[in-house]
């Protein structure tokens, strides 16, 4: 690669820039990364303006670390500054043109970006506008919007005039927004006013529509009735309804910023920053976001909610209700489709699952779009491969898009039957090379998920299946067939879902004598952590007190006070006893004192590398006999970090 000169001459650029691919979240090895940067470019201008390779450094790292963080404005002009020294303004105008399309809820971007253009004519007067309409869509409805407002009436003034429509209107827009410095535009909206006619400050379409409630409520103070247009006003009569007019909606304007006063003055963080929001922030936002809600201004709610999501831009709640919003209040699909792909691809971190699911329900009832829909689904199966919830959601999904719902149950059911052929049975016949893949599963739909699953996730196949039968179709007899077909296979012995549903089924049934099979099963052949199944022993505990005659508990009362001892944390001599007698049927106490302490209370794994004091302390001795122990002596400690073997192949 070209790059093996620089790296000898700038060996620690790389070394930074490793660092932070590692911990990409790490804000400050980032800024320690730019730091670097700017300081090279910096010393050695010239040098980088010619090596194409470490311009193409410089700008991978920025471009990697913003994509990562593009709320933070400080990257974005650190940016520029070093695009500027190495290759001109133009080049650096087209990064701040990339900052406010990444970043466009921030004022300071816009103003340097349209302060860069106007000043240097990098576009015409007409593009100019549009940029300054584009900005005011997204910031200009701030409450500390002044400064973007004020440069947006310097360059109107400048090219229009103060006596052009195209002013004053720009005037007629912002006293209506609640913002900081409202009085300030009113006074130098009212020094204008009179240099203009009532058609020019009033639109005649709002005399026309009614909609116009503060030009109705003046109308009606002034008792002007039946006109049809603004030339049956002879001039005091305009001069007073405009009079009445503009007070009213100052009276407005100004109502609306004091209330919100009271909300902002509470907040303390406007900008992005990788720490968490403190929870007084946190209820701030949405003490303020209930408020404007009940406002009823769209406009006005939407500005509210993207301003939130600076500082808060990683909490999946505040989207979640942002788009529920916009789902309720303005069909705009598009928006919405946006809005999901910013959460979800950039910034709510991947383990919030919730709003990936709400994208796909979205896509599913809203847009009614199967594809877009089982994309999001498959990708979250694939993306958490050791949970349950998204085979779940992928499952039923599918069941409710398709019109024949025997058949996706029977694929389920086959998909597994082919995992267990395809992928036990080799463990079990290492020699065995045929494998059937889910080549014969009918649906392409299942087909696409078996290659997407696993042991931990596969039996959530058979729960799905299990929940139609019983829960929808009412067939108790088949839902017992089909989890006492699978129960003794491998897939299962580790799967708590497969457990907790075969359990609650038959305490639904009331079955004491399957309830019991069950906790005495898993006791001796489960692969669960043993607090899932001191919990099903409990529950059967609790249920045999509960639905037992006296002769019933006389009866099985030597089994009921086992189950007690062995899950009472109280009880540790006795319950280490019964643990061991029922990990073990052959009641071989060494072989069991030697799993226990391999799988250190995880049956689905084990590893041999523990570390182990070789001169313990013998408890049953006084303290009078043991004396002043000696310091611990460890063996295995250079083995601590030998992986876990698990009893299933991890794919």
């Amino acid at each position: 690669m070209a790059l093996s000169t620089e790296k000898v001459k700038y060996p620690e650029w790389l070394q930074i820039r490793s660092e932070s691919l590692a911990d990409p979240d790490n804000l400050v090895i980032s800024s320690r990364l730019l730091d670097y940067i700017e300081d090279i470019v910096d010393i050695n201008t010239d040098e980088i303006k010619q090596s194409e390779p470490l311009q193409q450094r410089a700008h991978f790292d920025f471009d990697r670390i913003l994509n990562k963080f593009p709320y933070l404005t400080s990257y974005w002009k650190r940016y520029v500054t070093v695009e500027y020294a190495l290759n001109g303004l133009e080049s650096s105008a087209l990064i701040l043109e990339r900052a406010v399309l990444s970043f466009p809820q921030c004022i300071d971007l816009w103003i340097d970006y349209i302060n860069i253009v106007v000043a240097n004519k990098l576009k015409i007067d007409s593009e100019v506008k549009k940029l300054f309409e584009e900005a005011s869509h997204h910031v200009g409805r701030q409450y500390m919007s002044d400064p973007f407002w004020d440069l947006y009436l310097e360059w109107e003034e400048k090219h229009s005039g103060k006596n052009s429509n195209a002013y004053i209107d720009l005037y007629l827009t912002i006293i209506r927004i609640p913002l900081h410095q409202y009085a300030r535009y009113f006074e130098a909206f009212s020094s204008l006013r009179d240099s203009f006619t009532i058609k020019d400050l009033i639109p005649e379409q709002h005399l026309i529509s009614h909609e116009d409630t503060t030009l109705i409520s003046s109308m009606q103070s002034l008792k002007l009735k039946s006109i049809e247009n603004w030339d049956q006003l002879n001039d005091k009569s305009a001069s007073l309804l405009l009079q009445d007019y503009f007070y009213r909606v100052f009276v407005e304007t100004e109502k609306g910023t004091n209330s919100r006063w009271e909300y902002e003055s509470k907040i303390d963080r406007i900008e992005f920053d990788a720490t968490p929001v403190t929870d007084e922030d946190l209820d701030a936002w949405n003490t303020y976001l209930d408020y404007e809600e009940t406002q009823g201004d769209v406009a006005q709610i939407i500005s509210l909610y993207e301003r939130c999501l600076i500082p808060t831009c990683s909490y999946q709640s505040i989207w979640i209700r942002y788009l529920k919003f916009l789902i309720a209040e303005t069909h705009d699909n598009d928006r919405i489709v946006y809005l999901f792909n910013r959460a979800c691809d950039t910034f709510v971190p991947k383990e919030f699952t919730n709003i990936r699911y709400m994208f796909a329900k979205f896509y599913e009832e809203t847009l009614h779009d199967f594809d877009g829909a089982k994309e999001v689904y498959f990708s979250l199966v694939s993306e958490y491969p050791y949970e349950c919830r998204p085979v779940t959601e992928t499952f039923q999904f599918l069941y409710r898009q398709n019109k024949d719902k025997d058949s996706v149950v029977k694929d389920a059911l086959t998909t597994v039957k082919i995992y267990i052929q395809d992928h036990y049975d080799i463990v079990r016949n290492p020699r065995k090379i045929t494998s059937l893949g889910g080549s014969i599963i009918k649906s392409t739909h299942f087909q696409a998920l078996y290659r997407l699953l696993n042991f931990k996730n596969v039996s959530q196949l058979i729960v799905e299946a299990g929940k139609v039968f019983w829960l929808e179709r009412h067939l108790i007899k088949k839902t017992r067939q089909l989890l006492i077909s699978l129960f003794k296979e491998d897939l299962v012995k580790s799967s708590i879902p497969y457990w907790y549903f075969f359990f609650k089924f038959e305490l639904c049934q009331r079955n004491k004598k399957n309830l019991s099979n069950i906790v005495n099963y898993i006791k001796y052949f489960a692969q669960m952590p043993i607090a899932e199944v001191n919990y099903l022993i409990s529950a059967y505990n609790d249920f045999a007190f509960k639905n037992s005659s006296k002769a019933e508990l006389i009866g099985t009362s030597r089994e009921i006070v086992r189950h007690y001892l062995e899950t009472d944390v109280e009880s540790s001599t006795a319950m280490k006893h019964f643990l061991k007698s029922r990990l073990s049927t052959d009641r071989n106490e060494e072989l069991t004192n030697k799993r226990l302490q391999v799988e250190n209370g995880h049956p689905s794994g084990k590893r041999d590398g523990r570390p182990r004091i070789n001169n313990t302390i013998d408890y049953t001795l006084r303290l009078s006999e043991i004396g002043v122990p000696a310091l611990p002596e460890f063996s295995n400690v250079e083995r601590a970090n030998t992986p876990v073997e698990y009893i299933h192949p991890v794919e």
